[in-house]
């Protein structure tokens, strides 16, 4: 009797340990985006799908941007960037525009990890080439984390630049951003989005709200 009750008060304890983890981790995943062969000058004629997802855990983020093609991928057709936001929109990681490389696949992804709790979204960017032009779609994953009300508006400062989040808004010059050592501040859209395929990792000025102060830097990339 005595060993049933020693059994049954472990098994509680491992129990009890278990929980938390498993009720805060979750996989939250943005609609399904298509891009069919017919809609791109396309000679190896594959359709594609797409989706952006994050996967929170206890103490971390992971967001993922994918394509999937109906066969296997022709080299350096697609590209995708994830990045990953807080609840109140502030950028705090991005993977970089990366392009798949291994022909052989009918499946493609990114992604990049961010060290925190709470709720988070991820932005997904989906590149797809149609002809010599790239196309590009971008999907976010849904509002069940939290209120994208938080979000703050987009505002202007002395010089003229629009400043904010650009989770929802595409017209920000100045993106707020969580720095490398933490500090809150500001990136240039043209700094963040070169559209350039990274190959490397790469670190972006953080200004301060004028824009012209460098605060801390930003980091592309894994």
């Amino acid at each position: 009797m005595r060993k049933r009750r020693i059994i049954a008060t472990v098994c509680a304890i491992m129990l009890y340990m278990l929980l938390p983890a498993q009720a805060f981790a979750q996989t939250l995943y943005s609609s399904i985006g298509s891009m069919p062969a017919s809609s791109l000058v396309n000679p190896s004629l594959v359709s594609y799908t797409y989706r952006a997802s994050i996967r929170l855990e206890k103490g971390y983020a992971v967001g993922m941007a994918r394509i999937d093609g109906d066969k296997p991928i022709p080299l350096s057709d697609v590209a995708a960037m994830a990045q990953i936001y807080s609840a109140s929109g502030q950028l705090l990681r991005s993977s970089g525009l990366k392009e798949n490389s291994d022909s052989r696949l009918s499946s493609f992804y990114v992604s990049t990890t961010y060290n925190g709790s709470g709720a988070m979204h991820c932005k997904g960017t989906f590149q797809f080439i149609d002809g010599t032009q790239p196309l590009r779609r971008t999907l976010k994953t849904p509002d069940g984390i939290a209120s994208y009300g938080l979000i703050p508006g987009v505002k202007r400062n002395e010089q003229g630049l629009l400043y904010g989040s650009n989770l929802y808004d595409e017209r920000i010059d100045l993106v707020w951003v969580k720095g490398d050592s933490g500090v809150d501040g500001y990136a240039y859209t043209t700094d963040l989005y070169t559209w350039e395929i990274d190959t490397d990792v790469r670190k972006v000025p953080v200004y301060d709200i004028s824009g012209k102060t460098i605060i801390d830097y930003f980091t592309i990339g894994e």
